[in-house]
């Protein structure tokens, strides 16, 4: 302890301690500062989610924003060209204008035998700045 006093002693030594204790200082506050900001970010996005959903003998596609914004301009594309949804039931709601937080839409589907157990879709909406979003799932049923 004796000998940490007498190097503190010297204003030099101690100029550069405290130089270096601000430095860390301004480090953590920048790191926190950027986290809290992301957090904030991505909490005021949509987020949609799809999943097949079977009851009985009836399977329907069930799309959901489970995000803490609303999704605008929501449409579906299945690039595999495999389309499990009833087309007139898809075109009367899709592509919707916009998707409240929480809000689900079901849409009926018509699988067969010769159906492939996995089936991608992609989801693309525009959160609240316009700025283009999009997902693309693997769906399983």
């Amino acid at each position: 302890m004796i000998y940490l006093e007498g190097i503190l002693s010297n204003p030099a030594i101690a100029n550069v301690f405290a130089f270096i204790s601000l430095i860390l200082s301004l480090c953590i506050f920048w790191r926190t500062r950027n986290s809290e900001r992301k957090e904030a970010i991505s909490s005021q996005q949509a987020d949609l989610v799809a999943d097949f959903i079977t009851e009985g003998n009836t399977t329907q596609l069930h799309i959901a924003n489970q995000g803490q914004a609303p999704a605008y301009n929501v449409r579906l594309y299945f690039p595999s060209g495999h389309d499990p949804v009833i087309q007139q039931d898809a075109e009367e709601k899709f592509p919707m204008d916009a998707m409240a937080v929480q809000q689900k839409v079901v849409l009926i589907t018509a699988f067969h035998k010769r159906s492939p157990s996995k089936i991608p879709l992609t989801i693309s909406w525009n959160d609240q700045n316009k700025k283009p979003r999009e997902k693309v799932l693997e769906l399983t049923r």
